[in-house]
């Protein structure tokens, strides 16, 4: 069974109906949904994990958030050192300890589920951005995390 199937059955800790979503394989990253109308794939991974969301946790969950999203950050740069997919006077931001990719953190809400919601840059240089967004979801299962990474490549165009 496809992964579209799998979350409208629950087989993964929730029910998720996503009408329009195909099942699309991405070369190199492996299987995702997709949305033509929107233009947009989403990574699905399910994980045996567990994650409270306790509001005494949050500023916890806050800094591994920050840490996770400079990991990311730091390794699709050096990606990018290593292949000279860079332009020219770009240099890494993260040399700068006050400046964090992660744009925002938030618990939330989906029809009566606790989530949390991050945003982040994984790509940040002159004429070059990609953003990306996590939506993790705690089941009884464990973690169940969507994905979707939005950017800017001028000799890529976009990256869905």
């Amino acid at each position: 069974m496809q992964l579209v199937g799998q979350l409208a059955r629950g087989l993964h800790g929730v029910q998720i109906d996503l009408p329009g979503w195909t099942d699309h394989d991405v070369p190199g990253v492996g299987p995702a949904i997709r949305n033509p109308e929107l233009d947009m794939n989403l990574h699905v991974k399910a994980s045996g994990r567990y994650l409270s969301l306790e509001k005494r946790l949050l500023p916890t969950i806050a800094q591994d958030a920050a840490r996770a999203a400079r990991v990311i950050f730091e390794t699709i740069f050096d990606h990018l050192l290593a292949t000279g997919d860079f332009p020219p006077g770009t240099h890494r931001r993260t040399n700068n300890p006050a400046w964090s990719p992660l744009v925002s953190c938030e618990v939330g809400e989906i029809d009566g589920v606790t989530v949390l919601e991050t945003i982040h840059r994984g790509v940040y240089m002159p004429g070059r951005e990609v953003i990306m967004g996590h939506l993790l979801i705690p089941t009884r299962q464990g973690i169940l995390e969507l994905s979707c990474p939005r950017g800017r490549f001028p000799s890529r165009g976009r990256m869905v």
